[in-house]
């Protein structure tokens, strides 16, 4: 049972359940990202004004006359949706009236309602009952306007006076017609809506302050990102400096040339080589761009840095299968591996090899201020490690904006089926890397 202001969308929000009940009965596509609805067995759905001056009929006699017939045609497990139900009769006669009937097609016929009102003792009767769900349309008490959300738990100020204060400022009538309909009112309606009211102000402030905290949530996070940035730049600048001023002192002693300093020499030697990132430099191996690529042929691929089997061609792509895993390549990174027979394998002896690793790899990679081009190396390196197996994702912090590092790191792992991607955390500043399943 939907109450509040009117243009505040409770016709809308009814009308909306309706449309998606009747597009699955039509069979069409819910307009949703997401729904869950019981199939109903048939829909019924009452609003505007069914006066009849040829039949004799009253607004509210035109409005009994359908749902009586509705009463005698309706079907178990229907949905019943009436737009401000009886609003042509006294409140109070139509409230009990409306909350019968509702009682009568909800308990004894098993239907579910849908309905919007500005009835007081109807809201107030819903509100008290566990079998209905109240509801209402909110209101934006700063700006005097509706805020066009649908809020569930309570029920909703009519509004009335508010707004009719509101629209009378633009037209010259006299203020005390305001006050004498305050004054004409019973003081336990007045002091009902006016709990109402404060219920939605409150509900609307609880609003305000959750957005605010889900901002001030992701600023912080943001403020950790740059601070960890910053904080890896000013050790690095640090290390660059020693070693730059230990490689001097070395080169000094080397100079002198004094028996008498070559223990210390070699104790800065050793002091600089352990400081001093690891690195392993693999011999180059000149080898020829494969002119022919045949499915099932072995190849080295530059970008895996390995020996893989070609498992499938798509265009300017290739499927290549490396320790079980399938990845997809540039055909340009497949090499003619020479010495490699695309035979069949004779059986060889086991032989068992210590592999000792000396790289450190890295989840996440900060880029911010790189240029595009060493950008561009740093990705597909680290993206190397992502595919083979030495890291189980990859975070690539790049800055928020529309810069030219996010915009080609996105469009880059677009076209890479074997990867998947979405802001860190809700930072979209940051962007992680997956593989994806298929490989």
């Amino acid at each position: 049972i939907i109450s509040g202001p009117n243009t505040g969308g409770k016709t809308v929000s009814i009308k909306s359940i309706v449309i998606a009940h009747l597009f699955l009965k039509l069979g069409l596509f819910i307009p949703a990202q997401k729904a869950k609805l019981q199939y109903k067995s048939d829909v019924f759905y009452f609003d505007s004004d069914y006066q009849d001056l040829e039949m004799g009929l009253s607004s509210f006699a035109g409005e009994v006359q359908v749902i009586l017939s509705m009463l005698e045609n309706i079907q178990n497990d229907s949905l019943i949706a009436a737009d401000e139900i009886f609003n042509s009769t006294s409140s109070d006669e139509a409230s009990s009236l409306a909350y019968s009937i509702i009682n009568y097609v909800t308990k004894e016929l098993g239907c579910d309602v849908l309905i919007s009102t500005h009835h007081q003792l109807l809201k107030t009767k819903i509100q008290e009952s566990k079998e209905f769900i109240s509801a209402h349309v909110g209101y934006d008490f700063d700006n005097n306007t509706p805020t066009y959300k649908l809020i569930i738990g309570t029920p909703g100020s009519s509004m009335a006076l508010e707004i009719f204060n509101r629209l009378s400022k633009k037209h010259n009538i006299p203020e005390f017609i305001l006050d004498d309909a305050k004054k004409m009112l019973d003081t336990k309606y007045v002091t009902y809506e006016r709990l109402l009211q404060d219920l939605s102000k409150k509900q609307e402030r609880i609003d305000k302050t959750l957005k605010e905290n889900i901002q001030l949530n992701h600023e912080l996070k943001n403020q950790k990102k740059s601070q960890e940035g910053i904080l890896f730049l000013e050790k690095q600048r640090a290390f660059d400096q020693y070693e730059k001023e230990i490689k001097k002192i070395i080169k000094g002693l080397n100079d002198v040339k004094s028996k008498s300093l070559s223990n210390e020499i070699s104790s800065l030697n050793k002091q600089y080589e352990r400081l001093k990132p690891s690195k392993i430099e693999k011999p180059k191996e000149e080898r020829q761009v494969a002119t022919e690529i045949k499915v099932g042929s072995r190849y080295f691929c530059d970008r895996l840095n390995s020996t893989c089997v070609v498992f499938e061609i798509k265009g300017k792509n290739c499927v290549v299968e490396v320790n079980g895993k399938k990845i997809s390549v540039p055909k340009a990174s497949l090499f003619d591996q020479q010495g490699i027979n695309n035979k069949k394998p004779q059986k060889t002896k086991n032989v068992e090899i210590n592999v000792f690793k000396t790289i450190n790899y890295t989840t996440e990679v900060n880029c911010r201020g790189m240029r595009l081009s060493e950008f561009q190396q740093k990705v597909f390196s680290c993206i190397d490690d992502l595919r083979m197996g030495h890291i189980p994702y990859l975070i690539i912090v790049h800055g928020h904006g529309d810069g030219t590092l996010k915009k080609w790191l996105r469009n880059e792992l677009r076209r890479q089926r074997d990867l998947s991607w979405s802001p860190d955390e809700g930072n979209d500043g940051a962007t992680r890397i997956d593989l994806t399943q298929s490989s």
